[in-house]
């Protein structure tokens, strides 16, 4: 597995897919973080947790 890391381009793409990870799991928290501060609302906030986490259930089902 760590011969994989000797090469440059699978360097390259690895930090870019953790990177990118990191930033999708981060924006599922933000948002509906975001949304309790402006309104203050938490039915809104679940909403939007509900609206992130459908598309993610339906591809996962679908994807496998």
């Amino acid at each position: 597995m760590f011969r994989l890391f000797k090469d440059r381009n699978f360097v390259v793409f690895w930090f870019g897919e953790m990177v990118s990870v990191i930033g999708d799991h981060i924006s599922l928290i933000a948002f509906p973080w975001l949304v309790l501060q402006m309104t203050n609302s938490a039915a809104l906030t679940g909403l939007v947790f509900a609206v992130q986490g459908i598309p993610r259930a339906a591809l996962m089902l679908a994807g496998g």
